[in-house]
């Protein structure tokens, strides 16, 4: 079970648009190390470890993919035992690791029964806090801690890796019981996981199977209590067109398109561009219609060694871009996009990435003008309304409300309105004094 954990409360409402990209990163790095525990400061610095060295690497990967994978306690020691004489045991690892390792190998098929339940312990230990079990009571304490802690939380069923349709349905009802439990208003899965054995080539047949799934994950999700988002992640280059397809054709359906629901994007995808402009075109005639909003998460993608891989066995051009810099600068390009001001009411937009500085800079976008006059013409007319003086605390609130809706927070909607406002009420003092100033002399000059 993956926990997507949103930006907290104390991260997420103080930016400023005005603050340099590069201070907001810091400032945001400097609030995160301070909130860490030694306990997750130690286990950020052992897989930092895995990143750097490459023998570590190996190790881990030889571990997971292959010892975790067998039942048998036999099977899985010899394998063990092959890994550690075969990959080695890095300096890398802790004094404590290292000696256990090289005891275990040398005991693992003596005393199977006792070195793999220690084996297994120790490396799922890793995943503490990052994949979960999804039983209570540690699925139930851990989503109210994240709570209490002013987290929004994005629960994510793992395993996608199906083969049959028995286990594309065993994965279908783990998801909707999940949207059914009351701790959880926000679901993500790919199409992969609840469709087997999808295909390009029946691209139709492929988008009909694909839709009966979302009908009943939409249909679960609007009338649970509180309702609950749908997500759909992106996984291979093959499936964009599949999801886009199958996603835009159940929302249209007068069942689901008042809905709002979310679809992922992915940077390092060219074709994600046009896919966008697609999708957020789409999601302004479907708003415009029945009301329904449409989420787009921009990501750089996570697939990018697979996708390298496929086209070199094809011998084909990859689908991402070749290099990172074209995947940032792709990244940036994807959210301006979904931006516009003509998506403003239909479109929301979430940003996610490892990358601090992309973060920051995704948070310090301004408003769009076409949005800020919008939002200005509508502030005119609530204020007079005969319900203050002057429009005195109206405008204010209206200000707070309709920038509200844009992430932005009260103090700077509250400054804005101030500074906004601030020359009408400049002017009307200066025409106060002019008019009080002409009117005693107009009454001296009656005397004379």
């Amino acid at each position: 079970m993956g926990l997507d954990g949103g930006v907290p409360t104390v991260l997420r409402h103080d930016a400023s648009p005005d603050e340099p990209p590069e201070q907001r990163a810091e400032r945001l790095l400097v609030q995160s190390l301070a909130g860490t525990t030694p306990g997750e400061r130690r286990q950020q610095e052992r897989l930092a470890k895995v990143v750097q060295d490459r023998a570590l690497r190996e190790l881990t990967f030889a571990l997971t993919d292959e010892v975790l994978r067998f039942q048998g306690d036999r099977r899985a020691a010899r394998r063990f035992r092959a890994i550690v004489r075969d990959v080695g045991v890095p300096r890398s690892l802790g004094v404590v690791d290292r000696v256990s390792m090289r005891a275990g190998a040398v005991l693992a098929t003596a005393l199977p029964q006792v070195v793999m339940p220690l084996v297994r312990r120790r490396v799922l230990r890793e995943t503490h806090g990052v994949v979960l079990p999804a039983d209570d009571p540690a699925f139930a304490d851990h989503m109210a801690q994240r709570r209490r802690d002013g987290f929004a939380m994005n629960v994510n069923v793992l395993g996608e890796a199906i083969l049959s349709d028995a286990e594309a349905d065993r994965r279908l009802q783990m998801i909707r019981e999940r949207i059914a439990r009351p701790d959880v208003d926000y679901v993500s899965l790919k199409i992969s996981a609840v469709c087997a054995n999808l295909d390009v080539l029946a691209f139709d047949h492929s988008v009909e199977r694909i839709c009966e799934r979302l009908r009943v994950l939409y249909r679960d999700a609007a009338r649970s209590t509180p309702p609950t988002f749908v997500n759909l992640d992106m996984e291979e280059y093959r499936d964009l067109a599949l999801t886009i397809a199958a996603v835009t054709r159940v929302l249209d359906e007068p069942e689901f398109e008042g809905i709002d629901a979310g679809i992922v994007l992915q940077a390092y995808l060219p074709d994600s561009h046009d896919a966008c402009t697609h999708l957020c075109e789409w999601a302004l005639t479907r708003h415009a219609r029945a009301g329904g909003r449409l989420k787009i998460r921009a990501v750089k993608g996570a697939n990018l060694a697979m996708e390298q891989v496929e086209a070199e066995l094809h011998g084909w051009p990859q689908a991402p871009y070749a290099t990172k810099a074209l995947v940032d600068a792709s990244f940036k390009r994807l959210i301006e996009a979904a931006l516009h001001d003509r998506f403003a009411a239909a479109v929301r937009v979430g940003v996610a990435s490892h990358n601090l500085f992309d973060l920051a800079w995704a948070m310090g976008l301004p408003i769009g003008l076409l949005t800020l006059f919008a939002f200005i013409s509508l502030v005119d007319l609530i204020r007079l309304m005969p319900i203050s003086v002057g429009g005195l605390g109206v405008r204010e609130w209206a200000v707070i409300v309709l920038f509200g809706t844009l992430g932005i927070t009260r103090e700077q909607a509250l400054t804005f309105s101030i500074l906004a406002f601030a020359p009408i009420y400049l002017n009307a003092i200066v025409g106060g004094l002019l008019y009080i100033s002409q009117a005693r002399f107009r009454r001296a000059g009656v005397t004379h």
